[in-house]
């Protein structure tokens, strides 16, 4: 673990390369704003966007700048890497395909408002939500719309795709579970609150995802019924992430939470002293998880026990990548 390197945004306008054995800094990238955006890893490149309306390309081992490219708006969506593409969405309506040789930009497409959502990236297409309410799939290629489909409020949550699905939650409360060729409905789950921020886990047949309404559901992927409901003292906005047969999530009742993927039954809780909206990483055996507190915590998967944490002057709301 000693060699692995964590890689986080945080508010107080920097992307930190960590230890990811003891959470000490090796580097850190100072933008000119906010750093909410998660950063992507790949081919020794860290890809990162920043309130301060630029997207970055760092050199991993060092933090050098390889290169930015400047949006219209606040970037707040985490970038997709695929194909030599990174995909990104900005506050100025546009989604970005950008070259990531040099940042030159190889398209963009305009939505109707802002898109703080961050796309994926499936069989050619790209997946993302708008603050207009639509949901687009976007050809990789060339930015060309496939389809778009209307929910009932802003589409801030990333998506998960399946081979004929693909799948997100909405501020009108919903689920959607999308078919692939078309963007028709194929089923549809009402929760109890809105549905914004951050993206749920498709795994082994299963749906997780999280509400306002204070729960973590399980959904059948296939057919949106409830296999299960775990509930939490407040909005769970934050991402679940799978590791064995546990679920961990957070929720804005300041707790980390680790459940059973068969039925929700809680193994263990992890406290924090600030609201979570970020996303559990996990590698050999620890879980790194960021808080509103300003901390990154690294924990125990088996037992929530606390290894290490690093203290920051603002809070942690990017989801960390680790290499």
């Amino acid at each position: 673990m000693n060699q692995r390197t964590l890689y986080v945004g945080v508010q107080d306008n920097n992307l930190y390369a960590l230890n990811a054995a003891t959470g000490e800094t090796r580097w850190h990238f100072e933008t000119r704003s906010a750093v909410d955006s998660s950063p992507a890893l790949m081919d020794g490149v860290v890809y990162v966007g920043s309130a301060d309306h630029s997207v970055y390309a760092l050199e991993a081992a060092s933090g050098k700048l390889l290169w930015k490219h400047e949006t219209g708006g606040e970037v707040l969506s985490s970038p997709a890497v695929a194909q030599g593409t990174v995909y990104i969405g900005s506050d100025d309506q546009y989604v970005y395909a950008l070259r990531t040789s040099d940042g030159a930009q190889v398209w963009r497409y305009q939505t109707g408002a802002g898109v703080e959502a961050s796309p994926i990236v499936s069989n050619g297409a790209v997946y993302v939500g708008g603050i207009d309410t639509y949901f687009y799939d976007l050809n990789a290629a060339d930015g060309k719309l496939l389809w778009r489909a209307k929910t009932n409020g802003r589409v801030i949550m990333t998506a998960a795709a399946g081979p004929d699905l693909v799948y997100v939650g909405s501020e009108d409360g919903s689920v959607y579970a999308l078919k692939t060729a078309d963007g028709a409905v194929a089923w549809r789950f009402q929760t109890q609150g809105p549905i914004i921020y951050r993206k749920p886990l498709l795994a082994d047949g299963v749906l997780y995802i999280g509400s306002f309404d204070h729960r973590l559901y399980a959904l059948d992927a296939q057919t949106g019924a409830k296999r299960w409901a775990f509930e939490t003292e407040n909005e769970v906005h934050s991402a679940p992430t799978l590791t064995g047969d546990l679920v961990i999530f957070g929720s804005d009742d300041q707790y980390f939470y680790a459940v059973r993927a068969s039925d929700g039954t809680q193994v263990w809780r992890f406290k924090t002293e600030g609201k979570i909206g970020t996303q559990p990483v996990v590698a050999q055996g620890v879980a790194f998880m960021g808080s509103d507190d300003g901390k990154l915590y690294a924990v125990e998967v088996a037992t929530g026990a606390q290894i290490w944490q690093a203290s920051f002057a603002r809070p942690v709301d990017s989801i960390a990548a680790i290499g």
